[in-house]
């Protein structure tokens, strides 16, 4: 979300500029079998990549001297909820199994106020935020007269946060009487 270069918002009681980004992902990788000689793997990967910015970029207009506007928010917000789930089973006289599970989220999530105008009475807020939540869990099960296993799991959170906010100010000068 943004307020480009050369646009004006000339007045307003509150003026928000938010970017919101949400994603909810549930993978599951299933494997199972069964015999005299018995063997499976079960790898499931997920990889989320997110941007989300909110700016009000040069050359914008916010509020002028002789009309500001009340308070200005620009705000990017980011949530991630990120499930990843391998079952593998297998039985038999010969049971082996390999089961891999890896959830990784890059967020970079940005707000900032350019070399605009802006000309706000009240309160000015820029903020980006994000909140991520990653599981990856591998189930398993070898059942037989002689079984093996193998259990992977693995979760990587990383991005960016990035709030920036350039404040211009006017201040008339004139003579005191």
């Amino acid at each position: 979300a943004y307020v480009s270069g050369n646009a004006s918002i000339e007045q307003g009681d509150a003026v928000t500029v938010e970017a919101i980004q949400t994603s909810n992902i549930d993978a599951t990788g299933k494997g199972y079998g069964g015999g005299a000689a018995a063997a499976g793997g079960v790898v499931v990967g997920v990889t989320l990549t997110v941007d989300g910015d909110a700016s009000v970029n040069g050359l914008a207009s916010i509020g002028s001297d002789n009309q500001k506007v009340g308070n200005l928010s620009v705000a990017a917000n980011a949530t991630n909820d990120l499930d990843v789930e391998s079952q593998v089973g297998h039985a038999g006289g010969l049971a082996f199994n390999g089961g891999t599970g890896k959830a990784t989220v890059t967020a970079n999530v940005g707000a900032k106020i350019g070399d605009a105008n802006v000309d706000v009475a009240g309160h000015t807020l820029v903020k980006a935020k994000s909140t991520t939540n990653a599981d990856a869990t591998v189930k398993e099960l070898a059942a037989g007269l002689r079984f093996r296993g193998v259990i992977l799991g693995e979760t990587n959170a990383r991005g960016r946060r990035q709030g920036q906010e350039r404040e211009r100010r006017r201040v008339a000068l004139g003579n005191a009487p």
